[in-house]
């Protein structure tokens, strides 16, 4: 518990790599550590781009907490990032399982869907997913932002990649 304490305590602080040090000495005494103890290391992991490290402790989180959409959707962004484009697919349609009842988290999630989708040329579920995240936050820079951008790489639905666009300026005239 000393170990969760001063990781919190890190945390808030933004000392980072300590709290990440640590939630993992936390986790090496084999004690039972809660969800939350799991999901602050994946976050700052994430935060520090360490995608080895996010993919290896999600896999351990979800032995202990399966039904946790939260460790997928983290695994699947690590994935993601480490262009295993199948997989990620995998984690992100179990995190949106899992996520039933949290609109923000499975619009984030269909974001990275459309993205990891358009990698793997799988056009038609691609634009589903950014569809998807859009019906939840139709102001959402980032989808309006990759979403535009990949149809006005392909070529496709030019009218509505400009007003994506143009939305976007419209909002963030910076």
């Amino acid at each position: 518990n000393v170990h969760i304490v001063e990781g919190n305590l890190y945390l808030t602080t933004g000392r980072n790599r300590e709290a990440q040090q640590e939630y993992l000495k936390a986790i090496g005494l084999g004690e039972d550590v809660s969800f939350e103890v799991w999901e602050n290391l994946l976050f700052l992991e994430t935060q520090l781009e360490q995608w080895d490290n996010v993919v290896k402790h999600a896999a351990e989180a979800l032995e202990v907490f399966p039904n946790q959409g939260m460790l997928h959707y983290f695994n699947g962004a690590a994935l993601l990032r480490k262009r295993q484009f199948s997989e990620a697919i995998q984690s992100f349609e179990q995190a949106k399982k899992l996520s039933g009842s949290n609109p923000a988290l499975i619009s984030d999630i269909n974001g990275l869907l459309g993205e990891t989708y358009n990698a793997t040329r799988e056009y038609v579920k691609s634009d589903r997913a950014y569809e998807d995240a859009l019906a939840y936050n139709p102001n959402n820079e980032t989808i309006l932002n990759n979403y535009s951008f990949y149809l006005a790489l392909r070529k496709e639905n030019l009218d509505k990649a400009e007003k994506m666009s143009a939305t976007m300026i419209k909002n963030n005239p910076e």
